[in-house]
């Protein structure tokens, strides 16, 4: 969003509500429906708790999402359901979990996570701990990369070993009973 001069004086940030802000919307929301909602608190409490990043538009629309997955799991269990009947939706529980799948935090989007590019020279002092740091961050990983950069080196320029297709090829003391015997001299 971009910030003009001249346009507002004042402005208001409201702030991503809590798992218990979102507990109450969401009772709030499921409350307005015609029919009672048969969800107990605990239920409306971990799906409070699983919407982390949700506003109070996304509940919304996760309760109008799952009211549609609980029309149409009832429309396919009942063809021939009046329309009285059909106008009380009962969302379950299930219903509010699949929802969570089509409907995404909104204001997780706006989160953009810069890494600074800090070098160790910009770090002054406490050479001690910038040793330890080194020795336990940036040592494994050279290490691994070496590794990695050494056994590929030796994967192409190795060549495939032979194989024991004689006596005379097997190291001395292994397998003596495979070994031809020869008469002493």
């Amino acid at each position: 969003m971009q910030r003009r001069p001249g346009r507002f004086d004042t402005e208001l940030e409201i702030g991503i509500p809590t798992s218990q802000d979102r507990s109450d919307i969401l009772q709030k929301l499921l409350s307005k429906g015609k029919s009672p909602s048969p969800l107990s608190p605990r239920q409306v409490q971990d799906v409070a708790d699983a919407c982390h990043g949700y506003v109070g538009a996304d509940l919304k629309a996760l309760v109008n999402e799952a009211a549609l997955l609980s029309i149409r799991r009832r429309h396919k269990t009942q063809q021939d359901a009046d329309e009285q009947q059909q106008q009380h939706v009962a969302i379950s529980f299930e219903d509010l979990q699949g929802a969570l799948v089509h409907v995404r935090p909104s204001a997780m989007r706006q989160i953009l996570i810069e890494v600074p590019t800090v070098t160790w020279a910009d770090i002054g002092g406490q050479e001690e701990v910038k040793a330890r740091l080194r020795e336990a961050v940036e040592w494994p990983l050279k290490v691994t990369i070496a590794n990695r950069q050494i056994l590929s080196y030796l994967r192409i320029t190795s060549t495939p070993r032979r194989s024991a297709d004689s006596a005379s090829d097997l190291p001395k003391g292994c397998c003596s009973t495979a070994r031809p015997a020869t008469p002493r001299q």
